[in-house]
């Protein structure tokens, strides 16, 4: 059989082949013998590497980085601290894409923030089908915003939908503060509204989103950092390689005067809200801004400078859209395949996007925020150099992608989009410019990026602040960065 026979048929039977192992396959004198070998080792794996191509007792493991020893004069007070992680239950990415599941999905949506606005106002609401029979009536219904558009005399108007029925609703324009509030409203968003039925209309004189209970921001008592973390881009020829390594030594006592060491001494968590590296194929002409074209090798020079974190650091790792899991939300969490060394290590956690874990008991909600640029192009005002706004919004409408159709959406049976589990800490990334803000007790953090502008964004004049470090203070619920931008 020959090598181009040979590769097609582990391609069909759902086999990747790294680059190195393809070589090996065309160059070898017998490529049948060498791809049975090769099915031999790979097993469960979704990739062949060259490693599968070689027997069993002569397998080499590919060289790693070295990784770094800990510096004896650097005493970490974390390290003598236990980790306390608790994941919560997050989505399962099951779906099977039916018309049913959408309507399910919805159904969903609409249940769990009903119950949420039905808490706030006493459970004194109705339904469409019941307001259309009481015409006149002061009346609160609780609805989803199917159409939004002004008249042409200034009125909002509002197609708005229950599990009974739809009917449109008017603000009239001249309530100027319902009108700018309504402006803030976006698509298929779940709220309450308070007015009276008139003719075909329901007109509004209050509305209400599910927003996030007013509560204390709780803190630990343990005097330990959380680190936030996201948008690396390894593999992109713009990943500022030198200041993330800067990062790494800082961790681990080696870069940095005295005062900076004492603060990367008690770095107990390190949290990264996706996009590790810049992936392949994810924008017409990427592969010209790569260093690295190769997706298994970006996943490797990630690893290799993950394994150099302490490992009394624990790291909680979750995808974002330029990572190889489907970019829909929710997303999966990294696949093993991808990171077999990682998830060996009992200090590394693998969690999808969105995801709620309990660090030292501090509800952290880690969202990527492929969402935010539907909502800043949806809402007046909005932007991307204000972001911590965008992701307030976000809890405000308690759900972190509430429009369907602007970025791809997995229907589940479950909407896991839902705000649930109030945080106390909204890590998020994407948009790559830190932004930091305190809203009803929820420390809301955007982590920035770890690389350079790129030129899509110069063109779009968007300006990101790379290379800024967010600590949280567990104890204080103090927010502070270290700027590896720059000379420290």
């Amino acid at each position: 059989m020959q090598a181009q026979e040979v590769i097609e048929n582990l391609r069909q039977r759902g086999y990747l082949i790294s680059p190195e192992a393809l070589k090996a396959v065309l160059d070898s004198e017998n490529p049948e013998e060498l791809a049975n070998l090769a099915l031999d080792n790979a097993k469960d794996k979704l990739a062949i590497d060259l490693n599968d191509l070689r027997a069993k007792e002569t397998v080499k493991p590919i060289e790693k980085t070295e990784v770094r020893v800990e510096r004896t004069d650097f005493k970490p007070f974390a390290k003598e601290i236990e980790s306390q992680i608790k994941l919560h239950k997050n989505s399962d990415n099951k779906t099977s894409g039916t018309l049913e599941d959408f309507v399910e999905y919805f159904r969903s949506r609409y249940k769990q923030l009903s119950e949420v606005l039905n808490a706030r106002s006493g459970n004194n609401t109705i339904s469409i089908a019941d307001l259309k029979k009481k015409p006149g009536e002061r009346a609160r219904i609780i609805a989803i915003i199917s159409e939004k558009r002004r008249s042409k005399n200034g009125h909002m108007l509002l197609m708005i939908e229950d599990l009974t029925g739809a009917i449109t609703a008017l603000v009239p324009e001249g309530n100027r503060s319902l009108i700018s509030f309504s402006e803030t409203l976006v698509l298929d968003e779940i709220v309450a509204l308070d007015g009276r039925k008139s003719k075909d209309l329901f007109i509004i004189d209050a509305i209400f989103e599910p927003d996030m209970p007013i509560k204390e921001l709780k803190t630990t008592e343990e005097d330990i950092l959380l680190a936030t973390m996201s948008d690396f881009h390894i593999g992109s020829k713009l990943f500022m390689q030198k200041n993330f390594e800067n990062f790494v030594a800082w961790l681990n006592g080696d870069f940095g005067d005295d005062k900076l060491r004492d603060v990367a001494s008690r770095v107990k968590y390190v949290t990264i809200a996706g996009d590790l590296v810049d992936g392949i194929g994810v924008y017409p002409g990427q592969e010209e801004e790569l260093s690295i074209t190769d997706i298994f090798e970006q996943y490797e020079a990630f690893s290799d400078y993950i394994l150099q974190i302490p490992e009394y650091i624990h790291v909680v790792i979750s995808p974002g859209n330029h990572d190889a899991v489907k970019t829909a939300d929710p997303q999966p969490p990294i696949p093993k395949e991808l990171l077999p060394e990682l998830y060996k290590m009992s200090n590394i956690t693998f969690v999808p996007s969105p995801a709620t874990i309990e660090l030292h008991g501090l509800k952290t909600l880690i969202y990527h925020g492929t969402s935010f640029d539907g909502i800043i192009a949806a809402i007046p005002n909005l932007n991307y150099e204000q972001i911590e706004k965008v992701m307030i919004e976000t809890l405000k409408k308690r759900h972190l992608h509430p429009i369907y159709g602007e970025k791809p959406i997995t229907p589940e049976r479950t909407d896991h989009l839902v705000i649930n589990d109030i945080p106390d800490i909204f890590h998020a990334g994407h948009i790559h410019k830190n932004a930091y803000e305190k809203y009803r007790g929820v420390m809301c953090i955007n982590s920035g990026t770890w690389q350079e502008v790129t030129p899509y964004q110069v063109k779009l004049g968007h300006k990101p602040t790379p290379c800024i470090l967010p600590l949280v203070g567990m104890k204080s619920g103090k927010i502070n960065v270290i700027r590896f931008d720059k000379a420290i």
